[in-house]
């Protein structure tokens, strides 16, 4: 649970950093804008909750309890993952529900299946606006 917990703070962070760049970015901002600008501000505190964690962790695996050092191993290692994942998968997926936002297609064409097939509608470089 607590990886879990980890996690999920990492992804309300990405997402109120990504829903904070439409006030401070112009409205002809692209989709790369927008998370160029989320991954820097909230990328950030990512990395250093993280990092600080991680090495808790490896600290603990030094413990001379061996239940002790399973856990903390187990856990420093997670931290690692869960890093990776918010910055390669959960980015991906915000970006993709980006593109969705967008084309302004409702949340539920995702729950339809046409999520991946949608038409090209704009260019993903170019303003939304138009």
């Amino acid at each position: 649970f607590l990886l879990l917990g980890l996690g999920v703070d990492d992804s309300y962070v990405l997402v109120q950093a990504y829903h904070c760049t439409a006030e401070s970015l112009p409205p002809e901002a692209s989709v790369k804008d927008r998370l160029a600008l989320t991954f820097k501000t909230a990328g950030v505190s990512i990395f250093f909750t993280s990092i600080t964690d991680f090495i808790a962790f490896a600290v603990g695996a030094s413990s001379s309890f061996p239940s002790v050092q399973g856990f903390c191993a187990y856990a420093a290692t997670g931290v690692v993952f869960l890093f990776i994942h918010q910055l390669l998968f959960f980015g991906a997926f915000l970006a993709l529900d980006a593109h969705r936002e967008y084309s302004k297609l409702s949340w539920m064409w995702l729950m339809l299946g046409r999520g991946i097939f949608w038409s090209p509608r704009y260019n993903s470089e170019e303003s939304p606006a138009n």
